[in-house]
């Protein structure tokens, strides 16, 4: 059986600002994953984000 990549959820909450709040959903709860200006970026900063609160590399996170 393949590996799978770990999946993550996450959500964007626009800010007052018109920037992007990118909130994901680790093993402690909902986390701030980053902002940006950038619909484009949302996925990006997500994936990043889920790395960091699951403590694995980037390329183990699905897209």
């Amino acid at each position: 059986m393949p590996d799978i990549p770990p999946q993550f959820r996450a959500r964007v909450r626009h800010e007052p600002d018109r920037s992007y709040a990118v909130l994901v959903e680790g093993p402690d709860g909902e986390a701030l994953a980053g902002a940006t200006g950038s619909l484009r970026e949302v996925r990006t900063v997500a994936r990043q984000g889920a790395a960091r609160l699951f403590g694995v590399p980037l390329d183990q996170i699905a897209r």
